[in-house]
């Protein structure tokens, strides 16, 4: 969750939204921006685990309200700082994003990831994956609503650096992707030819295609 005080922005940070690659752009071109990898920011941790960058807006907020918020005083942040921080996350397809992250899951196996080990993951999701990374609208989101705790919404997929600097009043320099899976050898529309991996990840991730403004008829081609 990096933000700047010079630039006035929080950036909430999804996992698998090509974050990576976005704040390589970022720290070239904000000198005085505060993240995890620079700074250890935000200094919290979710029943006992550290996502780094990666933490839940409302999450940050009852951290700041609660009794770590001491750990917040080197940084001089509070409450009000956030507040006053214009907020933006970038969010993705729900489809691109769930293989995206699927086959990050998977990437201590050394095995190439293949179609029908997508489909497995899918039809099992409920047993396989609990975990924090897995709703985009969790990092947004109030808990329990679908009420935006941010302020801007920037697509992935369209001019990723132009948005985002003409969001926070900088110019960014395209850089080589990072985190870029190399576990696929397929096309992405490979994995969505079954119509009933379709079928279960827009039931699943039915909040993220209403929050986040998708079409569920947006399968990749």
């Amino acid at each position: 969750m990096p933000y700047s005080i010079k630039k006035s922005f929080y950036f909430v940070r999804i996992s698998k939204t090509a974050g990576m690659y976005l704040m390589e752009a970022l720290r070239e071109a904000i000198p005085d921006i505060v993240d995890d990898k620079n700074n250890y920011f935000p200094p919290v941790s979710i029943d006992g685990e550290r996502h780094g960058d990666h933490i839940w807006l409302s999450d940050l907020y009852e951290s700041l309200e609660g009794s770590e918020s001491v750990q917040y005083s080197k940084f001089k942040f509070d409450r009000n700082s956030l507040d006053e921080l214009k907020k933006f996350a970038v969010i993705r397809n729900p489809y691109t994003r769930t293989l995206s992250l699927f086959s990050f899951f998977r990437r201590f196996n050394n095995e190439v990831y293949t179609p029908k080990m997508f489909e497995n993951d899918v039809f099992n999701i409920e047993s396989r994956f609990n975990s924090y990374h897995l709703f985009q609208s969790d990092f947004i989101c109030k808990k329990g609503s679908e009420d935006l705790l941010v302020d801007h919404l920037i697509p992935v997929e369209n001019n990723l650096l132009e948005q985002v600097g003409d969001y926070v009043g900088v110019h960014l320099e395209s850089r080589k992707k990072v985190n870029v899976s190399s576990t696929r050898k397929v096309n992405d529309a490979d994995f969505f030819r079954n119509d009933l991996v379709v079928e279960k990840i827009a039931s699943f991730f039915d909040k993220d295609f209403r929050v986040l403004g998708y079409s569920k008829s947006d399968i990749p081609k």
